[in-house]
């Protein structure tokens, strides 16, 4: 019984040294990186983010000009209709302009496109 102890053990330790280097040999391989594929990973971080960014300030465009256009004119006496018309048109042509899908096509053809 006292060997059957022993062995498992053994073998509880042994796991514990292999998780041990494989945490080891990780760090080492992220502090080794290459600086290009760092600088690509922060980059490519700070891109989804400001696609994020972009995506809430779409979307919240996209509720106030169809607030605008389907809302109420007012509630209680309180007009909920705020922006000019040049104001409106502004932002009609922010929204069905393509600049925005540009750049976001452009940066996912990019990303996903085949490494060889």
């Amino acid at each position: 019984m006292a060997d059957l102890n022993d062995n498992l053990q053994a073998i509880v330790s042994a796991n514990d040294s292999i998780a041990e280097s494989s945490k080891k040999a990780h760090r080492e391989e992220r502090a080794l990186e290459d600086p290009t594929i760092k600088v690509k990973k922060e980059v490519h971080s700070l891109t989804i983010q400001a696609l994020r960014f972009g995506a809430i300030l779409l979307a919240a465009l996209v509720i106030v000009r169809f607030w605008h256009m389907a809302g109420p004119p007012e509630i209680l006496g309180q007009t909920t209709r705020w922006l000019t018309e040049n104001e409106l048109q502004s932002m009609d042509n922010m929204l069905f302009s393509s600049a925005f899908g540009g750049l976001v096509l452009g940066y996912l053809r990019e990303t996903l496109k085949p490494t060889v």
